[in-house]
């Protein structure tokens, strides 16, 4: 928004905590605590979403080709992520079998490096190839 539009990112922010409140309630009976980050993390991106589209609509804001190719970039970093996290979720657990003990911290520490690894890696030959088209 330009300067001195204060309404209009409060009033988004209003509507984005008015979602979160609604779906906490509305969600934490089925999901408990799952409900109450997913409430959390719609709420944030329907504030995000409205303040774009409001900005957008007023000529303050437009996506210039650097920032789609960014936004791509952290996508696939995103899916990269997504995908390791459902094999680990999906094939760790029958190789965990055999410990005793500390299974699930074991698999959580696998998940991450795995998953951290991929993401970041994904995002540095992004930026890499960005570097190299330029």
């Amino acid at each position: 928004m330009r300067g001195g539009d204060t309404k209009t990112p409060l009033y988004a922010s209003l509507t984005g905590i008015a979602a979160n409140v609604a779906l906490k309630v509305a969600l934490m009976g089925p999901l408990a605590q799952v409900g109450l980050a997913l409430a959390t993390s719609v709420g944030a991106w329907i504030n995000v979403g409205l303040v774009i589209f409001l900005a957008r609509r007023k000529g303050y804001f437009a996506l210039d080709a650097r920032f789609k190719r960014s936004a791509g970039i952290v996508a696939l970093a995103a899916l990269g992520l997504g995908l390791v996290l459902w094999a680990g979720n999906t094939w760790l657990p029958r190789l965990m079998l055999h410990l005793p003990a500390f299974r699930a911290e074991a698999m959580l520490a696998i998940m991450a490096v795995a998953g951290g690894a991929v993401y970041g890696g994904v995002v540095w030959l992004g930026l890499k190839a960005r570097r190299r088209a330029a």
